[in-house]
């Protein structure tokens, strides 16, 4: 009977960190097969993280997650930093964080090695960063920083000048 017990306890321990701990932790749940599937790629200060659709480099502290695949099928995952949570979307339905939307009071342009991006500020001191769709990239691409995670603009803005985006759709089926 103490074995039984001891198996349950443990399965109810399991279940809550790799089921339900995620899906409080991040509200748009957590993907474990592309989160694993992520590779690191450590530099003399930074590393380089390559997930299925894009590579970066950051510092070397961060840690990619991916969340899932959102309503109109843009990629939705985040980086955690020292700093915080740095949420990032990529897909036809990413935030441009234009001025007239309810998010940006301000927004700033700025040419970043090969690409244009956009900088939005609002008033509670978050900041969104919109790559439009360019070059290799399939769809746009955003960033949103809340107000103590926008200590990482410096490094993502360094990040995007090595960004290299991936075929978003790898559809490669093998020939029976």
């Amino acid at each position: 009977m103490k074995k039984v017990r001891r198996s349950v306890l443990w399965f109810s321990i399991i279940v809550v960190f790799i089921y339900l701990l995620p899906k409080l932790v991040f509200e748009e749940g957590f993907n474990y097969r592309e989160t694993l599937s992520t590779k690191y790629i450590a530099e003399d200060t930074t590393k380089i993280i390559s997930t299925q659709h894009f590579i970066i480099e950051t510092p070397k502290d961060w840690f990619h997650i991916f969340h899932c695949y959102g309503e109109e099928g843009e990629a939705v995952g985040s980086f955690i930093t020292k700093y915080g949570l740095l949420k990032y979307e990529y897909g036809m339905f990413s935030s441009t964080y234009n001025i007239d939307s309810i998010f940006v009071f301000k927004r700033d342009s700025l040419i970043v090695n090969r690409f244009e991006i956009f900088i939005g500020h609002n008033n509670t001191n978050e900041i969104g960063i919109y790559i439009p769709k360019q070059h290799e990239m399939e769809w746009p691409f955003s960033f949103f920083m809340s107000q103590p995670c926008k200590d990482n603009k410096a490094d993502i803005i360094e990040g995007i000048k090595h960004m290299k985006f991936k075929k978003f759709y790898n559809i490669s089926r093998k020939q029976e």
